[in-house]
């Protein structure tokens, strides 16, 4: 159950963007809009809506750009979600500066109707960053950036939104070197009418995945519950519907109580780990959502209340990080 990067849905990585620099004089053959002088320069990512590198020679500016189809002139459902959220603005949620409706792009091929929305340029996902040996062994910097997340979705919820689909493919490094919060293409707004999507394998509440979720905010307390703990212990607690020898998604869900023994049982290395984590990860996937621990009792925990990175701390810690997997 150990973490690793899954092929076709791969932001470009650390590296290549820091060899970029994003210094050079950008070059395209594909102009997606004249009107904002935007050229494409290189895809970053290509899942189910692609994310393209742009750059506005205008502003001297480089941004994310992320594409939806516009076929017949119809709104994208993720579309409409997402551009819901430009103009928001917190340090822990990605910003997204421009969006477009119904754009002609050309390439020497063929013509598309595509919407776009613009968002500021990060490093990499938290995937990418979660791999890396140094992330893992620091448990310093793991709290630093759950008190981001934390910080994050509070920032949502107080503005009614849920995200629903909260991994650490949709937690991004931001250029500030702060977490960010994305991909909201699932989200649900207070009076919505439906709770769309299914969440995503492994991170989803059991409500959402049952399609029967009456209280988002606790959904993703479940899913932040499920971040923690890859980022604590390098690896899933369980897999949905793979059973070896016990299924320990049943048994955290019906016996948590027994859920670290049989860890322990299985990963020895596991009886080492805070045990004031254990009880906070507990708290946070507890089966029925109203029994889930809340953001506020997630920052009134014992586990949260320790040491964490000062921003000029963290800074260099992750300075060195990033040079240390580029060179490697």
């Amino acid at each position: 159950m150990k973490l690793s990067k899954q092929t076709g849905n791969q932001s470009s990585s650390i590296s290549s963007l820091l060899v970029l620099g994003l210094q050079s004089t950008a070059t395209s053959s594909l102009v997606v809009d004249k009107e904002e002088d935007l050229c494409i320069i290189e895809t970053i990512s290509i899942s189910k809506f692609p994310i393209y590198l742009v750059y506005q020679s205008k502003l001297k500016q480089y941004y994310a750009m992320k594409v939806y189809d516009a076929k017949d002139k119809a709104m994208n459902f993720c579309f409409a979600n997402e551009v819901r959220f430009v103009g928001l603005r917190h340090p822990n949620v990605i910003s997204m500066t421009k969006k477009a409706e119904n754009k002609k792009i050309s390439n020497k091929m063929e013509t598309f109707d595509v919407s776009y929305i613009l968002m500021e340029l990060c490093h990499c996902d938290f995937l990418d960053l979660a791999l890396m040996d140094g992330f893992l062994q620091d448990k310093k910097l793991v709290r630093t950036y759950f008190h981001q997340l934390v910080e994050g979705l509070e920032f949502l919820h107080s503005n009614r939104f849920s995200h629903l689909d909260l991994k650490l493919e949709n937690l991004l490094l931001g250029k500030d070197l702060k977490l960010k919060i994305a991909d909201f293409d699932l989200s649900y707004q207070a009076d919505d009418v439906f709770v769309y999507g299914s969440g995503t394998p492994n991170f989803r509440a059991p409500e959402i995945r049952g399609k029967y979720c009456k209280n988002t905010y606790a959904a993703d307390i479940y899913s932040l519950g499920i971040i923690l703990f890859i980022l604590m212990m390098g690896g899933l607690p369980y897999i949905e519907d793979v059973v070896d020898e016990v299924d320990l998604y049943k048994i955290l869900l019906d016996s948590p109580r027994l859920f670290w023994v049989i860890r322990e049982e299985f990963e020895p290395s596991s009886s080492q780990i805070d045990k004031n984590f254990k009880t906070l990860f507990l708290s946070m996937v507890a089966k029925d959502p109203s029994s889930r621990a809340t953001l506020q009792d997630i920052k009134n925990s014992a586990w949260y209340r320790g040491p964490v990175y000062s921003d000029q701390e963290l800074k260099q810690v992750m300075e060195e990080l990033l040079e240390s997997s580029v060179l490697n």
